[in-house]
């Protein structure tokens, strides 16, 4: 329970919510983790890097890399795959109208489903990137949508 004040993990960490929700990025490493129902050593392993580092993510000691918050969004979308959940692709989410999906490179390839990880930030919902070069997760709707599953 985030107490009065407290920052949700999706719209500071720039992770999603639809304006909704703002947690820290640190939140939002910890929130993903149990949903996922690992350890941070498994965290750790799946995401290539030491245990320490996750725990230094989550108590806020560590910044978390816009890179790290985009694949916790891709083994998001893995369980939700894994539990049935229903797949829509992204350009029907953003609703892109039909005259430009074909200059999109992830319509074109057919994989809506993990968009963020491919546009990068050329899609026309995204407009702009973090300091780090990676898009602005919290402008996308397909991102979005998979923090909704943390609540």
């Amino acid at each position: 329970m985030r107490k009065r004040g407290q920052a949700h993990a999706c719209r500071t960490a720039g992770v999603a919510g639809h304006g909704r929700r703002s947690w820290t990025r640190r939140d939002f490493v910890a929130r993903t983790r149990r949903h996922l129902r690992i350890t941070q050593r498994e965290l750790a392993g799946i995401l290539g890097i030491s245990c320490k580092a996750v725990q230094s993510y989550e108590q806020g000691w560590r910044p978390v890399p816009t890179a790290t918050l985009s694949l916790l969004l891709v083994l998001i979308e893995d369980r939700r795959c894994r539990d049935g959940a229903p797949h829509q692709p992204c350009w029907e989410v953003n609703r892109c109208a039909a005259d430009q999906r074909p200059g999109c490179l992830v319509y074109r390839m057919g994989t809506g489903r993990l968009c963020w990880t491919q546009a990068n930030g050329r899609c026309r919902v995204l407009s702009g990137s973090d300091a780090d070069g990676v898009f602005r997760v919290a402008e996308c709707p397909v991102a979005s949508r998979l923090c909704e599953t943390l609540d």
